[in-house]
């Protein structure tokens, strides 16, 4: 008998932290080239393959359960229910490491996206959670925030996001302060009410001054 090319779907068995789940790889193989290339390899015909049996399960060791369960869900609920995904944001983080982790582009992205309203007003969340997921768009949105904000830069500031930091966001408030010294008189100042730098020149300054991408 002859199986189809599309619907005759092959599973694979993982082990996470001692348990056993079992999905199609057809989603493993469309969002990650590492999963993709893994099931591509070779294998040999007098042995199980790893991940074909309960006995010989593909093992990751260094993944959470929860945070293996969270990114499942998002790779299959989303395949087959119409409805809108209610995660977490812990939740969503655990998809976000994860699809970082095995170059899952597309499920990263909508992590992101997912992410960014539970701390879009929270400068110091998005700076601390830009580093730690090298999220170069948390990054710029925090320090513009910081450098935006009414109320001087203190020891707090330089206590979670770091004294070097701290002192470059510094250095661009006093930007943004000469610059509205310097056009104070102008045309654009009177005409328009604008009393700060147009916004990308701030965002380039703090993409210069932080080694940070132009997400354009």
């Amino acid at each position: 008998m002859e199986r189809d090319a599309d619907f005759y779907l092959q599973n694979a068995i993982f082990l996470v932290e001692g348990v056993l789940f079992k999905v199609p790889i057809v989603n493993f193989t469309l969002e990650s080239e590492v999963f993709r290339t893994m099931f591509e390899l070779p294998q040999s015909p007098n042995c199980a393959t790893d991940g074909s049996v309960d006995a010989h399960p593909i093992r990751l060791d260094d993944v959470r359960r929860e945070d293996f369960k969270q990114l499942l869900r998002v790779m299959y609920f989303r395949s087959f229910v119409s409805d809108e995904l209610r995660l977490s944001e812990s939740e969503w983080t655990s998809v976000l490491v994860l699809a970082a982790r095995w170059e899952m582009s597309r499920l990263r992205t909508l992590a992101i996206d997912k992410l960014t309203p539970y701390f879009a007003t929270d400068p110091h969340k998005l700076i601390v959670m830009g580093r730690r997921h090298g999220i170069d768009s948390w990054l710029t949105s925090g320090i513009h925030l910081l450098v935006l904000r009414k109320l001087p830069m203190d020891e707090d500031d330089a206590n979670i996001i770091g004294s070097s930091a701290s002192l470059r966001v510094s250095a661009l408030r006093e930007w943004t302060l000469q610059w509205k010294i310097a056009h104070r008189d102008s045309t654009e100042w009177i005409l328009n009410r604008r009393d700060m730098p147009p916004v990308r020149d701030t965002l380039g300054r703090i993409r210069d001054a932080f080694g940070l991408l132009d997400p354009e």
